[in-house]
């Protein structure tokens, strides 16, 4: 009896125990963030994100202050599988306190963006899926393997993360125009050649602002007038989406015809002369 009555009191501690505890647990929780709002665009050869900013009060875990983090995965539209953009050892990206937006931008390039972590695959002609997700919390060393030094402490994130928030962008294919490019053509037929990074559905150029011209591929610019002209390339790829080349500046001269000028002067010589035998003849019968 005596036993039971122990067990029964061991058995009242703990739970009060874990009564206890429970307060100082619930005062250990931090905030959850909430999904974040952002956009994402191709602009100038640069993948940007604009990150909507929201309310944030920094908040003690485990003695460390918390910062509002961002992450952010992508993966091609037709794939399944996700690539984060960050690593906990690198650094998340901040939210910027001092604006409404906090804008991430990443040169593009070859159909790679490289952030502070590693290379992302984000090739042209394709549709891209993206990803946010907001963190609230800090950036901790946690022991795995202490046998392993440094590489069995790795960094991670603590604290509390929102859902991921879902944006589609279709990356256009890039055009390169090989001809005509800058400089003078002494010829009014000029080739129009130029390459596509990608399989594309319909290819068209605008020469001197003029409305498009729909063409099956590589074609000759004739009859073109002496003077400055410029030429852009778009395309369509299969998603919908409208790549453009750059503008190409450049001038035809086509030299006047050397034959035409020595037969003009051939010709204002012969009828030059013909004048002055006429006139000659004239005097002469008016002297008689």
């Amino acid at each position: 009896m005596s036993k039971g009555l122990a067990l029964v009191f061991i058995l009242i501690l703990t739970v009060s125990s874990l009564i206890m505890v429970n307060p100082a647990f619930a005062s250990a929780q931090i905030t959850r963030p909430s999904v974040p709002e952002f956009t994402v665009n191709l602009v100038n050869n640069s993948i940007v994100l604009t990150i909507k900013n929201q309310p944030f009060t920094p908040e003690t875990l485990s003695g460390e202050t918390t910062t509002l983090y961002y992450n952010v995965q992508s993966k091609l539209h037709s794939s399944q599988d996700w690539t984060y953009w960050f690593l906990a050892s690198d650094g998340y990206p901040t939210q910027d306190s001092g604006s409404k937006y906090t804008v991430l931008s990443y040169g593009w390039g070859g159909g790679f963006i490289f952030t502070s972590s590693h290379g992302i695959e984000i090739p042209s002609g394709s549709q891209v899926d993206f990803q946010v997700q907001a963190m609230n919390g800090y950036l901790g060393r946690e022991i795995v393997n202490a046998s392993l030094g440094a590489f069995g402490v790795p960094w991670v994130f603590k604290g509390e993360t929102s859902d991921w928030s879902n944006q589609t962008l279709l990356i256009p294919p890039q055009i390169s125009v090989l001809s005509p490019q800058a400089g003078n053509y002494i010829v009014s037929n000029v080739p129009l050649n130029f390459t596509a990074d990608s399989s594309v559905s319909q290819i068209a150029y605008s020469l001197d602002g003029q409305k498009n011209v729909t063409i099956a591929g590589n074609t000759t610019l004739t009859g073109l007038s002496n003077g400055l002209h410029n030429i852009t390339v778009y395309v369509n790829d299969t998603f919908g989406s409208t790549g453009k080349s750059e503008t190409i500046n450049f001038t035809v001269a086509v030299p006047f015809p050397i034959t035409l000028i020595i037969a003009s002067i051939v010709s204002v010589a012969v009828i030059g002369v013909g004048l002055l035998v006429y006139f000659k003849k004239r005097r002469r019968s008016q002297n008689l």
